[in-house]
């Protein structure tokens, strides 16, 4: 039980370390969107659990085919760093993000 509360955690702290990378400018919208999206889960798989019509085994197939899911999309998703391009009267910026590119 020990070992599967480490890497649970492990888990976890994989997913809030990708945060920053999403988008530099909001954090706090996409940590926000993290967070909400895990509270979603656990309170719909906790109705999974209280629900009488289908038993425990169930319920953990259907989390387990859901984790299965999610695990494909998320690695066939890429994410891409993208650079701020000169437009009118942008000059600074596009010096800015050349260079914080190199």
């Amino acid at each position: 039980m020990l070992s599967f509360a480490l890497f649970l955690k492990m888990a976890n702290g994989a997913t809030y370390g990708i945060v920053p990378f999403i988008n530099e400018k909001n954090v706090g919208l996409i940590s926000g969107i993290v967070g909400a999206g895990g509270n979603l889960g656990g309170m719909f798989f906790g109705f999974l659990f209280k629900s009488e019509s289908i038993s425990y085994v169930q319920a953990f197939t259907y989390i387990g085919i859901t984790v299965i899911i999610v695990s494909l999309i998320v690695a066939l998703t890429r994410f891409r760093k993208t650079t701020v391009l000169a437009g009118k009267g942008e000059p600074e910026r596009a010096e800015r993000a050349e260079a914080a590119v190199a």
